[in-house]
């Protein structure tokens, strides 16, 4: 929305903030000042604009050129990479388990190095039945991820969610940087390394 001259200066002609605590007491800041421990939102300016309907209404660039050919774009929570690419994360993830289990003295050299990829990355190692399995898992969570964007407690097919909407939030809270299936997958990442 822009820095904090802009986004008082909107404030303020809009009316939502006080112009006087805002010259004298600086009672308002871009993201809200502490009271008691918390930010109070009332005190942030994005807050404040973020309520006005104009705002929460307008249409990204993205979301307009999408709208003009017909599509609709949604916005999914920022740093859940499962949902990447139909399961890429979890392939990535798998073949970054395979590198670790590669000793280090056999991968110390860069020729070393460059042939221990070759043998992790290749058709023996990324299959068909792989990428499908990974590219299930990554769509249980989209669908989970649909019924609460629609809602609904169904998805489009009338089947019920299969990871739980619960899983879904509590991920949400406990990730808040990108990372790698490893991270959050762990135990299915290596049940599918020790089929090999």
């Amino acid at each position: 929305m822009g820095g904090q001259k802009g986004l008082k200066q909107i404030c303020i002609e809009r009316g939502l903030v006080s112009l006087e605590k805002t010259l004298v007491d600086k009672y308002y800041s871009k993201d809200g000042k502490k009271v008691g421990g918390e930010v109070d939102l009332n005190t942030s300016y994005k807050h404040l604009l973020g309520q006005c309907k104009d705002f929460r209404e307008e249409q990204s660039q993205l979301e307009k050129i999408a709208d003009s050919y017909g599509y609709e774009v949604w916005f999914t929570p920022k740093y859940h990479c499962e949902f990447a690419g139909e399961g890429i994360e979890y392939m990535w993830g798998y073949m970054k388990l395979l590198y670790r289990r590669i000793p280090k003295k056999d991968k110390n050299k860069k020729e070393n190095f460059i042939a221990s990829v070759k043998r992790i990355v290749n058709r023996e190692t990324v299959t068909a039945v792989r990428i499908r399995r990974f590219s299930r898992r990554a769509r249980r969570y989209i669908r989970a991820y649909y019924v609460k964007h629609m809602g609904k407690d169904e998805d489009v097919e009338g089947e019920r969610a299969e990871i739980s909407l619960k899983l879904v939030e509590e991920m949400v809270k406990k990730f808040k940087t990108h990372r790698c299936a490893l991270d959050f997958a762990y135990k299915f990442v290596k049940q599918e390394a020790e089929r090999c």
